[in-house]
């Protein structure tokens, strides 16, 4: 049971967190968190990479830099979850600073009486919708009152690099948990992100489509954890390729999912076109479209679909009852805010008996809508000369670097160190127009940062790299 200093503690934390998001915000929605904690055993390390979106389970980090009249705040934020019984549960990390003038390449000092705004906050073991509340930015006043709490009673914030691209803090301190009295030691925390993702992530619209004589219609937010139907898509590199994946689902019950999932994987990116889909474990020509539906599925096995929607999950789900795409064709078209298309083919049953049943009428139409967490993606007209930022950074054991040329002709992309040193040339010669990317994955190096460099005639831009062994 809540003390009375527990309470009131909690009622200055929601205070101050309110505080913190009503503002006009600057987005960083891709990056890492990552820190030591509890007896400082070294493998004891929490760490997170992704993207903070709505649709988000299993790991991410974000931020924002928010300004007022008077004042400026930065927060940054790390989850991670699990699955426990059918639920989902998740760590909360949050970091924040508030100055009265610009933020910049300083140190804050945190002292919970003095300034509740820059502060380290730890929320162990959320629920799957406290932690949606979180990332979406519809925290209710019941939620942030009833939610278990650590607050860093001492310690340092350090803002190392802040800019309209990056960001960079490194943070320590001593959490106290005012429920069991109980302290953590926070050591070697690291926040590093970037705001901008190389192509964007579709989080709502609806996907429909006739399956032996009965319409599946997975229309919605997608969003597991507040609706029992949602549709969204998400942009990935696995190696060499590019896959756009959407994911369906229809929910039959409390832990009895309807999901169906389709990627086209392509070596470049695509923006419309017709491509077939391929038989499981089949290698064929890119680009390639794969699709799956699968029933009676548990919040497990949707769990991990959203986490990696593709035909590689399959293997790893509770339910037997899959089908798999052995043809068809699918017909797209993508935009900056739109992901719309059509898709038919044959499925089999994935088992002893391989019935062959028709998908039919497929038709999805998917929309990048605004939230809090996540910045307007910043998409580059092809007519421009532009390095692109690389995702994932900090990376390892390879990193996606894009990059835009208005017209074609020789350039260069070089890897160079800290000192001016060249590491390794990805590219040497004559390039055509329009938008390309570049797959690195470096050896026999030291982590650390490195620049990148597009040169192409007269015209010269770089960026900055993080490589993690």
């Amino acid at each position: 049971m809540d003390t009375r200093f527990t309470k009131i503690l909690k009622l200055m934390v929601v205070s101050g967190l309110f505080t913190t998001f009503l503002f006009s915000q600057t987005m960083w929605d891709n990056g890492s968190m990552d820190f030591n904690y509890g007896n400082f055993v070294p493998s004891s390390s929490w760490g997170v990479n992704g993207s903070i979106i709505p649709d988000g389970v299993g790991e991410g980090a974000g931020g924002f830099m928010a300004t007022s009249n008077d004042s400026s705040t930065l927060v940054a934020m790390g989850y991670q979850t699990t699955m426990v019984d059918s639920s989902l549960i998740g760590d909360l990390f949050l970091v924040t600073v508030r100055d009265s003038g610009l933020i910049n390449t300083r140190s804050y000092t945190i002292n919970p009486i003095a300034n509740l705004a820059t502060a380290l906050l730890w929320l162990p073991h959320v629920s799957g919708d406290f932690l949606m509340e979180v990332i979406s930015g519809n925290i209710s006043t019941d939620s942030l009152m009833n939610m278990n709490i650590r607050i860093a009673t001492t310690g340092t914030i350090t803002v190392s690099q802040i800019s309209e691209t990056d960001l960079g803090v490194s943070f320590q301190g001593v959490l106290f948990d005012p429920t069991t009295f109980e302290t953590f030691v926070i050591a070697n925390g690291a926040v590093a992100l970037e705001n901008s993702l190389p192509t964007p992530d579709y989080i709502a619209g609806g996907v429909n489509f006739d399956f032996n004589g009965s319409s599946f219609d997975g229309s919605g937010n997608f969003n597991p954890l507040l609706d029992d139907a949602g549709s969204g898509g998400v942009t990935t590199y696995d190696g060499d390729t590019l896959n756009y994946s959407l994911l369906s689902f229809h929910s039959q019950g409390p832990d009895d999912f309807d999901i169906f999932g389709l990627t086209v994987r392509t070596l470049e990116p695509l923006t419309s076109g017709t491509v077939n889909i391929a038989a499981p474990g089949t290698v064929s020509t890119y680009p390639q479209a794969q699709a799956f539906y699968l029933q009676n599925g548990s919040l497990a096995d949707l769990y991990l679909l959203l986490q990696n929607p593709s035909m590689e999950t399959l293997g790893s789900l509770s339910t037997t009852d899959i089908y798999g795409a052995i043809s068809g064709q699918v017909t797209f078209t993508r935009s900056t805010f739109n992901w719309d298309g059509t898709f038919s083919g044959q499925l089999v049953a994935m088992g002893p008996i391989p019935v062959i049943i028709p998908l039919t009428n497929g038709e999805f139409n998917l929309t990048l809508q605004p939230y809090v967490g996540v910045t307007d993606e910043t998409v580059v007209a092809p007519n421009t000369f532009t390095l692109g930022a690389n995702y994932p950074n900090p990376f390892n054991p390879s990193t996606r670097i894009p990059f835009n040329l208005p017209e074609g002709g020789k350039i260069r992309l070089e890897i160079f160190d800290l000192a001016g040193r060249s590491v390794e040339t990805l590219l040497n010669g004559v390039v055509s127009a329009g938008q390309h990317s570049v797959n690195w994955q470096p050896t026999a190096i030291a982590s650390g940062v490195y620049l990148v460099r597009l040169t192409q005639g007269t015209q010269t831009s770089s960026r900055k790299l993080m490589f993690l062994k």
